[in-house]
């Protein structure tokens, strides 16, 4: 099985600013609100011209203040990053701005009526601070849908702004394959994969039994419970195969010389990898400066 920490190199940062290229000029909206409609129009065409478009104005804005407000602040200096209002405000900007540049170029959609319930998401992930995977995958698949790529799952890629996430999912640009590549959260029974350009996790509770004929997702075994080391996600996401049992594996930051010793199963140059992902990093905290 290949570590968590390989597929979720890129899916888990969390503010990628890149550079921003040039929008053009913004469409124009009429000043009537009514839709501008020819005799000629399709129905897909007349739909298109009645769609909300972003702007930096209100889209951006919505998203920068959910992304820089107090718990931005608090996790920030919980996590000993600098935090400068100014710079947090610059990065989302950027950030908001890269995903209005690709739908203007045609290499996302835009979907107004995620625009609150996104910007909800922000706020409650930042709020947490640190989360595990499952509930990352699944709190992020909400704003997913607010800027969503047209290119689908396995497409050549060179930025996660252009991959396409189906609902319930997370879309990101493998940076070493260049493929689109989505991770889903299923539940129990369902297939299961950690290969692939579509990604399934089990959810917070099961594992992904890779055993049989076809692959799925069981209820993980409880602390204490026997337990094969060449198995050892079968004891569930934070544990692993301790001396024969389930068991709470090696913390972040702790020596370790296999990734089945860690309980985030990644062992990354000689220490174990946290169970947790941050939700900020320098680059929201205070625009990268320091």
């Amino acid at each position: 099985m290949k570590p968590l920490h390989v597929v979720l190199a890129v899916a888990l940062g969390v503010v990628a600013c890149g550079s921003k290229v040039d929008p053009g000029s913004e469409p124009a909206v009429a000043d009537s609100g009514a839709t501008d409609v020819s005799p000629g129009d399709t129905a897909t065409e007349v739909a298109s011209d009645a769609a909300v478009l972003p702007t930096e104005e209100r889209t951006c804005k919505r998203l920068v203040d959910a992304m820089c407000g107090a718990a931005s602040e608090a996790c920030c200096r919980t996590l000993g990053i600098a935090w400068a209002a100014g710079g947090c405000r610059e990065a989302a900007t950027a950030y908001c701005s890269t995903r209005i540049d690709a739908v203007t170029l045609g290499r996302a959609t835009y979907d107004d009526s995620k625009l609150e319930d996104c910007a909800r998401s922000w706020t409650s992930m930042i709020t947490t601070c640190q989360q595990e995977f499952v509930p990352y995958v699944k709190a992020s698949a909400i704003c997913a849908q607010l800027f969503n790529g047209t290119k689908e799952p396995g497409a050549a890629c060179a930025s996660s702004v252009e991959c396409n996430a189906p609902v319930g999912s997370v879309a990101y640009c493998d940076q070493t394959a260049k493929r689109c590549r989505t991770s889903t959260v299923v539940p129990e029974g369902a297939q299961c994969n950690f290969t692939g350009s579509r990604l399934r996790y089990c959810e917070d509770g099961f594992y992904c039994d890779l055993t049989g004929a076809t692959s799925a997702c069981r209820k993980e075994l409880a602390p204490g419970a026997a337990c094969s080391s060449s198995n050892y996600i079968a004891c569930g996401y934070s544990s692993t195969c301790v001396d024969d049992k389930c068991a709470t594996g090696l913390g972040g930051g702790e020596p370790c010389t296999e990734s089945r010793e860690c309980s985030s199963w990644t062992c990354a140059a000689g220490t174990c990898n946290s169970v947790l992902y941050p939700m900020v990093d320098k680059s929201l905290c205070n625009g990268g400066t320091s």
